[in-house]
Order: structure tokens, then C-alpha cells, then sequence
């Protein structure tokens, strides 16, 4: 009985798509990973990490994604609403979210021109990359909707070819061109993933017609969006922030390099988190109550903390193994942060991750976004404190002691909500009655 019953579960999930995305996602990591192993060997130790460098730098306005419209879709367009309805919101969205982001890239090459950079040379690859928000913000838009739209395995086939043009891409042009190449590689498989998805978008709104934007709809769209914003970049910005610190403090291109190779394996552990929320995100906004929600997010919550622990058992066994085939004896001196870093990642993929979506998803963006602006404002002081004083190790462990934290009060208010959720349903029973 017990067996039937976890069969057709995964026959439901197979069904549903989410063996598609896990297996999409998976794919997808594994080609990017190899592609950032590849450019590894290409390119320099210093160019790597002026490369990084202004990956991070980008981050920063790739953060706002839109102001967060790019996530917003999914709650206002689902398989039940109008396709007329759709439309509207994808137009405005993609018009004014690619607005912001161009405008975002300008403020960024303007704050470089005028208070230069850590390294030299990384001018040239700010110039390049000035458009890479804006189109990265198209294609997450409309994959987010294809999303929304129950289309998992279509989701699934333009991530994994979008990222395998950028590995193929990198290799041929990465010889010639070194990081400039790289960069190049990355706009040619976004063009890809563009054209693909607007093709799948326009079957899905076929025969419909755009509908008027009321103002009241446009003020309660970016309301939600701008609040889901908000906890998003506090919520992702912590790692951003500890690149950015590290190249600053230090201002040296092999100590950003061995940085990044230090979180490189554990921050993968992200991505199971990621394929499951990816998931259940739009089932969640679909959710009537705090109470529905926390009862369908629980067992999945628990099969993403006890995945990232397996994970990670394994990542610390084999880590030195991994770097010195990987990226080769030059990184060794990465180990020893790795592995702090492979505990500081459980923490939050596993136990952190879940409850910032569930509460981004259940429309209590606001109050998502005070824990996360607490947290990294936090996680920013101590940090910047740590390895300017002690070491960076010392930086590692208090990133851990601050992710446990706000993942403790995460999920107190979730259950909190829960409990209120249940209060009320009784008190509407007892007043039916």
C-alpha cells in the first residue's frame, strides 16, 4: 500500500512537471558549472576575478529585477485568469520593468566613471554588460509566466538550452576574446532563450486582447511587486555583499578568486532549494490561507532540508578532492573556507529559503522584506567587522550564525500566521452555526 501510494505520487509529479524542472534545473546547473570550470582553465587567476568582479557588480541591479515584477506575474497571472488580463500585465511589465533595469545599468556605469573600481580593466567589461540586465530581466519575465502557466516542461527545455549555448559559446569565444568573450557567450544564449519564449507566449495568448490597465490595478501590482522586491534583494543580496567586502577590503584579484571558489561548490546547494520552490510557487500564491499553506509546503520543506544534508555530507568528504580537479592546486588554499561555507549554505537552502518564499507567495511580502532587510543590514556589519579584524573564516561563521537566526524567526512567524489562520476559521465555523 505504502508503495502504490509513493508510486502514484511520482507519477502525479512526473505528470504535473516537477520532474521536469528537477531535472531541468539539475541539467542546467551542471552545464553552468562546467562552464564556470571551463573559464577557469581558460582564463587567468586575475582575470577570473575581475570577471567576478563585475558579476557582482551587475548583481547589484539585477537584484531589482524589474522591481520585482518579474516575480509579481505569478501571482496575478495564473491558468485561471484571462488572457486579455495576462496581457496587460506582461505588457507593462516587461516596458517598465526593462526601463528600470536600463536605468539601474546607466546609474552603475556613472558611479564607476566617477569613483573608479577596485581593479584595473574593468571598465571595458562594465561598458559590455550594460544591457545584460534588461535582457536577463525579458527572459526571466516571460519564463516566470510560462511558469504560471502550468508550462514546467517548456520552462525547463529554454533554461537548459539557454545555458548550454552559453558553455559552447564561452569555449569557442573565450580563447580569443579571454572574459570579453564570456560576456558575449551570455547575450547570445539569452537571445535564444528570448526567441524561444516568445514563441511559446504567443500560443498561449492567442486569439486574446490586451484589456486597459486601471490605475488601481497598476498601484496594487507595484505594490505586491515592489514588496516581493524588497524581500528578494535583502534575501540574496548577503552573498553579493561578502564579494563586493572581500574585494574592497583586500583590493586583490587571487583573494576574490579564492573567495569565490570557497562558496562555488556550497552555493549549489541553493539550487535544490531553488527546483522545489520553483515548483510549488505558484501553487502556494494559489493557497486561500496561511493554514493551506503551511499543511502542503510542510512535506516538501522537510524533503529540501534532508536532500541539502545528504548533499552536504558528501560535499565536505569530497570537497578538497573536488577543488583540486576542478579548479586545480593553485585554489587549495580555498579548503579550509569551503568547508565552513558548505554549513553556513545548509542553513539557508535548507531551512531559510523555504519560509521567504512561502510568505512572498502568500502576498506577506511586506513583513518577508523587514526580516530580510534586517538580516543582511546585520550580516553586513559583522561581516565587513570579521575580516577586517580577524580573518575571513571568522566571516564564514558568523554568515551561519546570522542565516540560523533569521531562519529561526522565519519560521516562528509562519507558524504564528498558521495558528491565527486556524482561530479565525473557527470562529467563522462557530459563527455559521
Amino acid at each position: 500500500m505504502v508503495i502504490k501510494k509513493i508510486l502514484n505520487k511520482i507519477k502525479y509529479l512526473i505528470k504535473d512537471g516537477f520532474l521536469h524542472i528537477m531535472l531541468g534545473s539539475t541539467l542546467n546547473k551542471a552545464i553552468a558549472f562546467v562552464s564556470s570550470i571551463v573559464i577557469v582553465r581558460i582564463v587567468s587567476k586575475s582575470n577570473y576575478g575581475l570577471l567576478t568582479y563585475v558579476d557582482n557588480l551587475y548583481s547589484y541591479v539585477g537584484l531589482f529585477t524589474g522591481l520585482g515584477m518579474s516575480t509579481a506575474i505569478m501571482k496575478c497571472c495564473t491558468t485561471d485568469t484571462d488572457k486579455g488580463s495576462d496581457r496587460k500585465y506582461l505588457a507593462f511589465s516587461l516596458k517598465y520593468g526593462c526601463l528600470v533595469q536600463l536605468f539601474l545599468s546607466l546609474i552603475l556605469v556613472v558611479y564607476t566613471l566617477l569613483m573608479g573600481t577596485a581593479f584595473e580593466g574593468a571598465n571595458n567589461l562594465i561598458y559590455l554588460k550594460i544591457m545584460y540586465p534588461c535582457a536577463a530581466f525579458a527572459v526571466t519575465l516571460l519564463q516566470n509566466y510560462l511558469r504560471s502557466q502550468g508550462e514546467n516542461k517548456k520552462y525547463s527545455y529554454v533554461s537548459v538550452l539557454q545555458t548550454l549555448t552559453i558553455l559552447v559559446c564561452s569555449i569557442i569565444l573565450a580563447f580569443p576574446l579571454n572574459v570579453y568573450g564570456v560576456v558575449i557567450a551570455r547575450y547570445i544564449g539569452l537571445a535564444l532563450a528570448m526567441f524561444l519564449i516568445i514563441v511559446f507566449t504567443r500560443v498561449i495568448l492567442k486569439n486574446s486582447e490586451k484589456q486597459k490597465f486601471e490605475r488601481t490595478e497598476i498601484s496594487e501590482y507595484l505594490k505586491l511587486s515592489v514588496s516581493i522586491m524588497v524581500a528578494d534583494i535583502f534575501t540574496t543580496i548577503i552573498p553579493l555583499n561578502e564579494i563586493y567586502v572581500v574585494s574592497e577590503v583586500f583590493k586583490d584579484e587571487a583573494v576574490t578568486a579564492t573567495f569565490k571558489v570557497a562558496t562555488m561548490f556550497p552555493s549549489q546547494l541553493l539550487f535544490v532549494a531553488g527546483s522545489i520552490i520553483i515548483y510549488l510557487f505558484p501553487k502556494i500564491a494559489q493557497k486561500q490561507n496561511f493554514g493551506e499553506a503551511f499543511d502542503y509546503v510542510k512535506k516538501p520543506a522537510l524533503l529540501c532540508f534532508g536532500l541539502i544534508a545528504a548533499i552536504t555530507v558528501v560535499g565536505l568528504l569530497a570537497n578538497r578532492l573536488l577543488i583540486l580537479v576542478i579548479y586545480g592546486e593553485p585554489y587549495l588554499d580555498a579548503l579550509s573556507l569551503s568547508n565552513v561555507y558548505w554549513l553556513v549554505y545548509m542553513i539557508n537552502a535548507g531551512i531559510r529559503i523555504v519560509p521567504v518564499q512561502v510568505m512572498a507567495a502568500l502576498g506577506k511580502a511586506k513583513l518577508n522584506a523587514y526580516v530580510s532587510v534586517a538580516t543582511a543590514i546585520v550580516h553586513a556589519v559583522v561581516f565587513y567587522f570579521a575580516i577586517s579584524n580577524i580573518s575571513l573564516m571568522a566571516g564564514a561563521l558568523l554568515t551561519g550564525v546570522v542565516y540560523f537566526v533569521s531562519s529561526a524567526l522565519l519560521w516562528c512567524i509562519l507558524i504564528y500566521y498558521k495558528k491565527h489562520s486556524a482561530e479565525v476559521k473557527n470562529e467563522n465555523n462557530k459563527d455559521n452555526c
